[in-house]
């Protein structure tokens, strides 16, 4: 665990507040579209805060937000200055009674994690019957893996990627395991699926990703979808099964 726990330290690009602010932005619009309103009364978990920006925005509106993480530093240093409440805590247990939570948010986190079906267990737990989560995350089939900018990356078993990044000096060790559509949607079985990406794709004004998709903006939807196997990221909406 201690990679996740000095994670700010591996990757100080965490604490770039520009990029974060617009993924706050971008997850709150995709939040709001789903629900039909804004987050005013919801009260909302922010897994994975980090510096607690997009806590920071969720509380702008909602009755409360909380930032979780196990990166102490990055909540004591950052986080702590910024508005909602943070702990320090492995979000495989977190501190909160089930049903907690109307809204979870879970963005970019879940291929840090080393048991998976243990976080998605934990999200269950504490989203109401009626809650929604805002899920994303890197899609294994990428052509380029982000975290270290390097093609390829993710398609490898994960003995061949711990060599790639110790070959081309990125890393010590591949940590990170990013799963494809087929992979995550089997193992959110207790979950409906709203597929939230090429919506986002298609209309990157709206969602604040204008700077990220960059000259793709012009891209038709129609074949955003054919490329939705390749998508750099899933953006997702989970509500519990009926």
């Amino acid at each position: 665990m201690k990679y996740q726990r000095d994670y700010s330290h591996h990757f100080p690009a965490t604490k770039d507040r520009a990029t974060r602010i617009r993924k706050a932005i971008k997850i709150i619009r995709v939040l709001e579209d789903f629900l039909g309103h804004d987050l005013h009364g919801l009260t909302c978990l922010d897994i994975g805060c980090s510096i607690g920006v997009i806590t920071e925005h969720l509380a702008q509106s909602a009755r409360l937000a909380v930032g979780i993480d196990i990166d102490q530093d990055a909540i004591q240093q950052y986080a702590n200055k910024a508005r909602g409440i943070f702990v320090v805590a492995d979000t495989g247990s977190a501190p909160f009674l089930a049903g907690t939570f109307d809204v979870i948010v879970c963005s970019q986190v879940y291929e840090h994690v080393p048991n998976l079906e243990l976080l998605i267990a934990e999200i269950y737990r504490l989203l109401k019957d009626e809650g929604i989560c805002f899920f994303s995350g890197p899609n294994r089939w990428a052509v380029v893996e982000k975290h270290y900018n390097l093609p390829f990356l993710s398609w490898l078993p994960p003995r061949w990627a711990g060599w790639y990044v110790r070959l081309t000096g990125r890393a010590q060790e591949y940590y990170e395991r990013p799963r494809s559509a087929k992979e995550l949607r089997r193992a959110l079985k207790r979950f409906d699926v709203h597929d939230y990406t090429v919506h986002i794709l298609s209309d990157p004004a709206r969602f604040a990703l204008n700077e990220e998709v960059g000259v793709f903006r012009h891209v038709p939807i129609q074949v955003w979808r054919l490329l939705l196997r390749w998508a750099p990221n899933f953006n997702w909406i989970l509500t519990k099964n009926a």
